[in-house]
């Protein structure tokens, strides 16, 4: 409701990926005409991450707020899907970040003996030394915008796993940038850490491909240029060009 009413003295509106405009399309909250979408955008590293491994162990990465969005209490049965298979003892899980859920989490860990293979960093000032040593990036959220979190795992040549969700799948494309399953699936979700895990081949490609894709379409370079030209818009004003640029630093 309250998104309805502010739309009305909006002059636009930006949604971060195509399925949260269409999203916001279906439920009506704006005039077509007020609505663009200028999808997300990150720094790109100036190399890709190694295909990090801890002790030997397949690194397995998510950053996220403990709340009901970003629904980490899946990874749980994640895990649990490759202990029932036999496979945990190979992989080493990541988690950064805070939130009002991050209790439970932390106790069904220690409750079923997974604390060798899962650590909780809490908020970190550095995600980026993680990204740049992990083997992978999983998401387990309900819904997103679009995750800046996969894009920077993608920037830097990280293979991702996510939930088939609005936002993740704006931005993973199944089998060639990563991997995406049913919320209802976790052990997809773990069939896919075992893929990427095993198959060197497999892990290289995505990786590749990630980061290529992140390159071609998700750069912040590209969404400040195309949200400064929405701002230029509303404000009635002409975009200035190179020249304008260049005459206004020479002026100071």
């Amino acid at each position: 409701m309250l998104e309805r009413c502010l739309s009305a003295v909006t002059c636009k509106l930006i949604a971060v990926s195509r399925s949260e405009g269409e999203l916001m399309r279906s439920l009506r909250l704006c005039r077509p005409g007020k609505l663009t979408v200028i999808q997300n955008g990150v720094v790109i590293p100036a190399q890709a991450a190694a295909n990090g491994r801890n002790n030997g162990r397949f690194t397995v990465l998510s950053m996220t707020r403990f709340n009901y969005q970003k629904n980490a209490e899946l990874l749980i049965p994640i895990i649990e899907c490759l202990k029932e298979s036999g496979r945990l003892q190979d992989f080493q899980f990541i988690l950064l970040g805070t939130g009002p859920g991050e209790a439970q989490p932390k106790a069904d860990v220690e409750r079923r003996g997974l604390g060798a293979h899962v650590t909780f960093y809490g908020a970190v000032p550095n995600p980026g030394d993680f990204l740049r040593t992990a083997s992978c990036y999983l998401s387990t959220s309900r819904w997103e915008g679009m995750p800046l979190a996969v894009l920077e795992a993608m920037a830097n040549g990280i293979p991702v796993v996510a939930s088939d969700v609005v936002g993740n799948h704006d931005v993973v494309t199944h089998g060639v940038t990563g991997f995406l399953y049913d919320l209802s699936c976790p052990d997809a979700a773990a069939g896919y850490l075992v893929a990427l895990a095993d198959r060197c081949d497999l892990w290289q490609r995505l990786s590749e491909a990630a980061r290529d894709q992140a390159v071609a379409r998700f750069t912040v370079e590209r969404m400040a240029s195309e949200t400064a030209q929405i701002y230029w818009a509303v404000c009635g004003i002409r975009a200035p060009g190179k020249s304008a640029l260049e005459a206004r630093e020479s002026d100071g």
